[in-house]
């Protein structure tokens, strides 16, 4: 997939997730928000896995989680959207430097 496609999935993704969270209930909101973090979860073990995750991605699912505890759905969205994003990125990131080569002197 072009970046430029995957760019535009996911706007679409992150306005399909963002748009509900205003104008929906609390539960609907703290469903849309787990959801997500769920998602961000996926990214992330998909890239670890890889040995691609980066150093943020746990930090940030953890700031999530703790903003849905303390009812700011928003910022929870936001912030496992960013995780999830992370995931997708460091997954990318370990495939294309797979076999990458260093000089020895980097070794």
């Amino acid at each position: 997939m072009k970046l430029d496609n995957f760019l535009a999935i996911m706007l679409v993704t992150i306005l399909g997730i963002v748009t509900p969270a205003y104008s929906g209930s609390t539960a609907m909101q703290a469903n849309i928000a787990n959801k997500a973090i769920q998602q961000a979860k996926v990214a992330q073990n998909k890239a670890a896995l890889i040995g691609g995750e980066w150093r943020d991605t746990e930090k940030l699912i953890q700031a999530s989680q703790d903003a849905v505890q303390k009812g700011d759905f928003t910022l929870a969205i936001s912030l496992a959207t960013q995780a999830q994003q992370q995931g997708i990125l460091g997954y990318k990131q370990a495939v294309q430097q797979k076999n990458l080569k260093f000089p020895v002197y980097l070794q």
